[in-house]
């Protein structure tokens, strides 16, 4: 019984060393998979982390541009100083600030009045001939009393024929300068419509009202009329 037994175990030792070489196959073989599994792991992990980095790549933002303009007031400022649409539009791209443009429109401005009113109000000059001919500044000087009664005073209208002759338009108002009997000038409006009907001078029918008040006559009121 014990030979049989040892040739059992010599047997059953054949077996397990015969069957070695394949268990050693099957783990190398496993192994291999597994490194190639890592590899291929590794290879989609490197590619997917480096798409990855591509996509968080910050986009660079156009730069914010400024551009110089004008505010719509400080535009109509410019306007009512006498520049033209041109000229705003050149000296805004040149970025010239409107205040300064401005003070320098006011600066010449006032030089260019206190020339034209040292001519008026020059007594021997042109411009003040024509301004005492033209407007009241050449009408006799009057005074008027406060009397206190504003009901006292007397009214009389008269209906004329006169002499006439057309004020150079200036401002928002057009006139004529109407001679009356006495020698007097009176200034009528008025209408552009008619304005431009008149000649430079001729005859007009008129009807006008002086009031006596406070030592002084004024005309309070003068208008055209059918012959």
């Amino acid at each position: 019984m014990l030979k049989q037994g040892e040739e059992y175990n010599q047997s059953m030792e054949e077996e397990s060393i015969d069957k070695e070489p394949s268990r050693l196959n099957k783990k190398l073989v496993i192994l291999i998979i597994a490194g190639i599994f890592v590899v291929v792991i590794f290879a989609v992990s490197l590619r997917f982390f480096k798409a990855k980095e591509v996509e968080e790549v910050p986009v660079e933002e156009d730069p914010i541009v400024w551009y110089f303009e004008y505010f719509p007031e400080e535009v109509e400022q410019l306007r009512a100083v006498g520049y033209t649409g041109d000229e705003i539009e050149y000296h805004q791209a040149q970025e010239t600030p409107a205040q300064l443009l401005i003070e320098d429109a006011k600066a010449v401005q006032e030089v260019e009045l206190k020339a034209i009113y040292d001519k008026i109000f020059d007594a021997a000059s042109d411009e003040y001939r024509e301004l005492e001919n033209m407007t009241w500044v050449g009408g006799k000087a009057i005074q008027i009393t406060d009397t206190g009664n504003y009901t006292d005073y007397s009214a009389a209208t008269f209906k004329e024929n006169v002499d006439f002759d057309k004020v150079p338009p200036h401002g928002m108002q057009l006139y004529i300068r109407c001679e009356l009997p006495d020698g007097q000038y009176a200034f009528m409006s008025m209408h552009p419509t008619r304005w431009v009907q008149l000649k430079d001078n001729g005859n007009i029918v008129i009807e006008y009202t002086i009031i006596e008040y406070g030592g002084a006559k004024v005309i309070t009121s003068i208008k055209e009329v059918p012959q």
